[in-house]
């Protein structure tokens, strides 16, 4: 689940034992370089689905993106319960930081509100902005909106381990002095069937985005063993075997492939069902000196290489008006030796909410190695074709008021325990699987006094409130002292 602190097992993003790859780490450099910003952009939906040329096994594909820290499913999955389904909810998103490498001020159309943001926060001098502000749809063109359950899906729940409240950061553009009076809701086009599986796959929609990645980095689907993850051979004879005591529907179910993948010259590319795109560098791309990029890369370290691959793929991978970098995170360890963070660029471009939307929608993220290296990267781009229309938003306030009166949705095991235990907010869309809309809410860092942790470390969880305005929602959210 994306947003999670540490709460289990450790999930290092490195791979190992990685080998020198020489003059082919630097033409895998420059292969990836060379993808174009139609793979940033909405994939065109053309249906249907095309014969493959041939398989690999599941394993393969499975080791290389499991290397890299990345869901890529399980051999066997018992999708018959919600637990089993996929899950994409919204990643670490904390308060602003100022940091390095500030961007120029921007003008847009509208009344001036608030500060320009940079790397990962707003700059220490401000500068006044302009943003235009998104007038609500009318009434009747608005439909009344469900809201979706916060899924623990068996992986503990939503929190981030921090001394104070301020060390968890991220360039989230939204701040409270924002005068917004609307947002866009998106209906999620994928839909489940009795075994959460998604059962109307699109995929004519994610080869044609195989498709693009391959050419856009200058190779051809000869180039590419290509397939799907469906357990073939022994590894459907034990999903069989796993299965026996289960209804065919089950174990059909188990056997049904929810990826296409591409595998050769050192890559990895992956499509899934929302159309995010996986790359996976085997070996990993040596950065120049002084750059290193591993999992517990600090602030600063990350900043550098944010910069140094915000200048390298600039016109290139990042097709971007305004490439900001989101260096998100900084959640403790429980041993408090040290603080993770997540390196991203998102289209700080066009209004406010253009901007908003960007940040939480349109991104790409990258990963390191153990060694230092560029490992990977998964490019975020869901599809936002059926636009419901721009709704009334609550402000931030109003949301708090909700959120003492109990109605909110949370994966934290314990009611919210009172106002003043409130350390901070934003304003973020939800995007999970099962969500029926993508639509924003207000989501709360609440310190949790059930969990105070060693080393002075605080525990505080994620609680959500719609922002959306209660009229227009069917359902609004009342904790029940459930642990969803």
């Amino acid at each position: 689940m994306k947003g999670y602190g540490e709460k289990g097992p450790e999930n290092g993003k490195g791979r190992n034992g990685r080998g020198e790859g020489g003059k082919k780490e630097e033409r895998l450099l420059e292969a990836i370089g060379k993808i174009d910003e139609d793979l940033v952009a909405d994939a065109v939906l053309d249906g249907g689905r095309r014969k493959r040329r041939s398989r690999f096994p599941l394993a393969v594909a499975a080791a290389a993106c499991l290397a890299l820290g990345l869901f890529v499913g399980a051999e066997f999955i018992l999708r018959d319960a919600p637990g089993g389904g996929p899950e994409d909810n919204p990643a670490p998103t904390q308060e602003l930081a100022a940091k390095e490498s500030r961007s120029e001020p921007e003008t847009l159309g509208g009344d001036f509100v608030g500060g320009e943001t940079g790397a990962g926060g707003p700059d220490e001098e401000t500068e006044e902005r302009q943003i235009e502000i998104l007038e609500p749809d009318a009434p009747e063109d608005l439909v009344m909106l469900a809201v979706g359950e916060d899924r623990n899906e068996g992986m503990g729940y939503e929190g981030y381990m921090a001394h104070d409240i301020s060390e968890l950061v991220n360039a989230n553009p939204w701040n409270e002095d924002l005068p917004l009076k609307a947002l866009p809701v998106y209906k999620n086009p994928r839909t489940y069937d009795k075994h959460w599986l998604v059962s109307n796959p699109n995929w004519g929609g994610m080869e044609k985005r195989l498709d693009e990645v391959i050419s856009q980095m200058g190779f051809s689907e000869e180039d590419f063993e290509i397939g799907d993850n469906a357990p073939k051979g022994d590894a459907e004879a034990r999903v069989r075997e796993k299965l026996s005591d289960e209804d065919e529907a089950v174990i059909d179910a188990n056997l049904r492939p929810t990826q296409i993948t591409a595998e050769g010259q050192g890559l990895t590319i992956r499509v899934d069902y929302d159309l995010s795109v996986y790359i996976t560098c085997d070996p990993a791309v040596t950065l120049p000196e002084p750059y290193s990029f591993t999992y517990d890369s600090s602030y600063e370290e990350l900043t550098a290489v944010g910069d140094y691959l915000r200048e390298q793929y600039a016109g290139k991978l990042i097709r971007m008006g305004k490439p900001q970098l989101n260096i998100s995170g900084g959640d403790y360890t429980y041993q408090a030796d040290r603080q993770r963070y997540d390196l991203e660029v998102f289209d700080m471009d066009g209004t406010v909410t253009d901007q908003i939307v960007n940040y939480n929608f349109n991104r790409i993220q990258f990963y390191g190695s153990e060694e230092g290296a560029l490992d990977g990267m998964r490019i975020y781009q869901p599809d936002l074709s059926q636009k419901m229309g721009n709704y009334p938003i609550i402000s931030a306030e109003e949301a708090r008021e909700l959120l003492v009166n109990g109605n909110y949705i949370t994966t934290v095991p314990y009611e919210m325990p009172g106002e003043k235990y409130i350390a901070k907010v934003e304003l973020v869309y939800r995007d999970g699987a099962f969500d029926e809309y993508y639509m924003p809410y207000y989501k709360f860092y609440v310190e949790l006094p059930e969990e105070q942790r060693e080393h002075g470390l605080k525990d505080y969880g994620a609680y959500y409130v719609p922002a959306v305005e209660g009229s227009y929602l069917s359902d609004m959210p009342t904790w029940d002292g459930s642990f969803n």
